[in-house]
C-alpha cells in the first residue's frame, strides 16, 4: 500500500476524532488522554461483541433448524446451508459474515 496512502487514511482519521492538533516546532502533535482511548477501545469492544455474537447466533438458530428437519451433522457448513437457503446470500461464506467461520476452521 503506498505510503501517501496511509497517511491520507490516518490524516481522515485524525480528523473526525475530534482531537485538535498542536504544531510545534514545525511537528503536528494530537494530545489524546486515556479516558479518550478507554472510551474508544471500549466502544469498539462492544461493537465487535454484538457483531460476533450476531453471526454465532445466526449460525446456531440455522444449524438448529437444519437439524431438526433431518439434515446430516456433516453438511452443517455455512456454504452449504447458504446454497440450500438456509442462510441468506447475503450471509456470504465466502467474504461476508462467515467467512471466520469457513476460512479459520471455525
Amino acid at each position: 500500500m503506498p505510503e501517501d496512502y496511509k497517511n491520507q487514511n490516518l490524516q481522515k482519521l485524525l480528523d473526525t476524532s475530534g482531537l485538535k492538533p498542536v504544531e510545534v516546532g514545525g511537528v503536528i502533535i494530537y494530545q489524546i488522554d486515556s479516558g479518550y482511548l478507554d472510551s474508544k477501545l471500549k466502544e469498539a469492544n462492544n461493537e465487535c461483541s454484538t457483531y460476533l455474537s450476531d453471526v454465532f447466533s445466526a449460525l446456531f438458530s440455522t444449524a438448529e433448524e437444519f437439524l431438526s428437519k433431518g439434515g446430516y451433522p456433516s453438511k452443517l457448513l455455512p456454504q452449504y446451508l447458504e446454497e440450500n437457503g438456509y442462510l441468506p446470500k447475503s450471509f456470504g461464506y465466502e467474504t461476508g459474515s462467515a467467512i471466520n467461520w469457513t476460512k479459520n476452521g471455525g
